[in-house]
């Protein structure tokens, strides 16, 4: 009772928060105090142009092979072998020794799985929105310079192809871009730059989004929620980094050698929507084995007595969410406890969870904020299955996303305490929802449709409570059996809204139109 009672106070005061959201949204503090790496400059910050990372070497990333099984568990190599067509991407990236700046090149076999000609390839540059400057210097395609143009808000870079590209045909790019790092928190939850002692690469690299029924899938960056909307492709990536920092990247690492005062670490994935790394000289590190899975708690030297609790919780919701969605595709999944405006992100294979969740002397509401940690992870851990190895819309669709992974979370509770402490959980998406007195807006609208404080009420809040009255509708086996057959019919592609519904209709054996109208809309 004493647990029950704890959990629920705890999830009570995160609802109520007006800034906190899982999954990516904004906490509303002051970025932290840091401590610069030896020799940083101030000149990296703003939306300035990219300074030049220190040469050490010709980045050639030529000579790295894809390799579709790495890191992927056995069950899932076979899988990944037979898929065709995948965008491939073959990265080698040096950052400077002052971790001022960066500079990469990239090869990009691009093929065309659409059934019309494609005069353009989009990339994003989402650093761009932290104001970092991710600029592309020169783009070849088959050999050959294109032009390029930058787009929306400086977050898209449209290359112009020499001649369209037919339907079943590839391409090769060949990328040379550039970045400053920044050392103030910007956009996107302030998840790239350098801060509090700890690099953190997200998006560092141009990206091909989704191509889909409405064309190349870019708009102008919402205010709120998640940004990338990818297709599964394949990775290898060769960091260049300063010698004396632990690092962490997505899938698998396959090599790492020193050379003076530089470290060589290459990282591959077989399948995945995206490659994330950080770094740090003051990460302590323990693993331990989940079935195939080797699983790693990168925590701050004065924190590493949070490690073992952020371990278990992330075996334990691994478990739980294998069990009733399938098994986790990778031989790797990293937890780290990273800065951030958000209190954790997903990326494939590795998850971050805010600094101050493992902090004892942090604070959300008057509770201390370590109380919501094991919720924070349960949460990120679900985004492996909802966003990682099944796809959505982020921007157009958030609620497939996050509130799907609610929802997940609340099985995960289920499982570990049973009704009662599935009940205090869910108690949370209520107390979220009351921050717009309950207002009935539509849970399925796209982000930039929410005002900023609608946005977590509505999509973490009344977006599982849809998801529940759905599974009050259809009964709990029923429910159960839906969530497998998602995330079995959709594993590696992308789902959306009406896959969802169709499924959901299909397995309840009859018309739901008036549930998905009351809490989706049209």
């Amino acid at each position: 009772m004493k647990l029950r009672y704890t959990l629920f106070l705890c999830l009570l005061i995160l609802a109520t928060l007006a800034g906190c959201v899982f999954g990516g949204s904004s906490i509303a503090t002051q970025p932290a105090q840091q401590t610069p790496a030896p020799q940083a400059t101030q000149a990296n910050q703003g939306a300035e142009p990219a300074a030049t990372a220190a040469p050490n070497g010709a980045l050639d990333p030529s000579d790295l092979t894809i390799d579709p099984a790495a890191g992927l568990i056995q069950a899932e190599q076979a899988g990944s072998a037979g898929q065709s067509g995948l965008t491939e991407y073959r990265i080698d990236l040096r950052v400077a020794g002052d971790l001022s700046s960066y500079q990469g090149r990239q090869l990009v076999k691009y093929t065309n799985r659409e059934d019309k000609a494609l005069e353009k390839i989009i990339f994003r540059l989402f650093p761009n929105t932290s104001k970092a400057g991710l600029q592309v210097d020169s783009v070849k395609v088959d050999g050959k310079d294109v032009t390029g143009e930058t787009t929306h808000e400086q977050t898209a870079y449209e290359v112009n192809l020499p001649q369209p590209l037919e339907p079943g045909k590839s391409v090769e790019l060949d990328m040379i871009f550039s970045s400053s790092l920044p050392l103030d928190m910007g956009g996107n939850y302030g998840l790239f730059g350098f801060f509090e002692d700890v690099l953190v690469m997200d998006q560092f690299y141009p990206v091909i989004p989704v191509f889909d029924d409405e064309g190349w899938n870019v708009e102008n960056p919402p205010p709120v929620g998640d940004l990338t909307y990818n297709d599964i492709s394949r990775y290898i990536v060769r960091l260049h980094l300063p010698s004396g920092y632990e690092v962490a990247g997505s899938g698998s690492e396959l090599s790492r050698k020193e050379s003076g005062s530089e470290v060589e670490i290459i990282y591959a994935l077989g399948l995945s929507r995206d490659f994330y790394f950080a770094a740090s000289a003051q990460f302590t590190v323990i693993s331990e084995l989940f079935g195939e899975t080797k699983v790693t708690a990168y925590t701050l030297k004065k924190y590493e007595n949070k490690a073992k609790d952020a371990l278990k919780t992330t075996i334990d919701a691994m478990r739980i969410y294998s069990e009733r969605f399938g098994s986790y595709p990778y031989t790797e999944l990293d937890v780290l406890s990273t800065p951030m405006q958000a209190l954790g992100m997903e990326y494939p294979g590795l998850v971050d969870i805010a600094l101050m969740l493992y902090d004892p002397n942090e604070k959300i509401g008057d509770n201390p904020a370590t109380f919501f940690t094991e919720a924070t992870i349960a949460h990120e851990v679900a985004h492996q299955w909802f966003y990682s190895i099944i796809g959505s819309d982020q921007v157009d669709e958030p609620w497939v996303d996050e509130a799907i992974t609610q929802y997940a979370t609340g099985l995960y509770y289920l499982d570990m305490y049973g009704p009662g402490g599935a009940e205090a959980y869910q108690e949370s998406w209520y107390q979220r929802w009351d921050r717009t007195e309950r207002a009935e807006i539509p849970v399925g609208m796209p982000s930039a449709n929410y005002e900023p404080q609608q946005y977590s009420p509505i999509v973490y809040g009344r977006g599982p409570i849809f998801l529940k009255a759905l599974e009050e509708k259809l009964g709990q086996e029923k429910m159960n059996a839906l969530m497998k057959e998602y995330t079995a019919t959709y594993r590696w592609k992308i789902g959306t809204a009406a896959e969802f519904r169709a499924l959901a209709d299909k397995t309840c054996g009859c018309d739901l139109s008036e549930l998905f109208n009351a809490w989706v809309g049209e």
